[in-house]
């Protein structure tokens, strides 16, 4: 498997389920027992971005590098993790962890929020155009599309300065 696929996956998994348990521990002490609150949602998904992207910051190391550093070509993703840490110290494995953090803790907090904040209200206005039964998957898939084009943005110049502090040891944001 390549190292996009090591990283994104593991990336994945804990970003939605992490999303989804914060979400019911979150849901589980509201007032009602039953809501989720606008906040609520900003917050678990700012915690689940933020974790899932520190947990996997070291495989995002050796994929970016992959990427962009002649060398990495080919190698493994175990032997990436290994020549870093021989080359370049332990430490080196979190490159760009402060933009990464930033970045998809405030990916994680505008998905979700938006996401939970637009799914009822487009399903409702769906229903009100005449889309019937449809709403109740199309209205969740439109918000969606809405928070994650939202989240895209904002975490687009994020990833851009994690990949420049990986792949330029000179760069000065490093």
């Amino acid at each position: 498997l390549s190292a996009t696929l090591l990283r994104d996956v593991p990336f994945s998994c804990l970003y939605w389920v992490g999303y989804e348990a914060l979400k019911r521990r979150a849901t589980a002490a509201s007032a009602d027992g039953a809501t989720l609150s606008p906040a609520a949602a900003f917050l678990a998904g700012a915690a689940s971005g933020s974790t899932a992207a520190f947990l996997t910051t070291p495989l995002d190391v050796v994929k970016t590098r992959q990427q962009t550093v002649p060398s990495y070509s080919g190698i493994q993703l175990h032997e990436g993790l290994a020549r870093v840490v021989r080359e370049e110290g332990a430490s080196a494995l979190l490159t760009g962890l402060k933009p990464t953090l930033l970045g998809y803790g405030i990916e994680g907090a505008l998905k979700f929020g938006a996401y939970e904040r637009v799914k009822a209200p487009l399903a409702a206005l769906l229903v009100r155009l005449g889309a019937g039964g449809s709403a109740l998957w199309l209205g969740p898939l439109l918000a969606g599309l809405l928070a994650g084009a939202i989240a895209s943005l904002v975490v687009a110049p994020a990833e851009a300065t994690r990949i420049r502090q990986v792949s330029d040891p000179d760069y000065a944001g490093a």
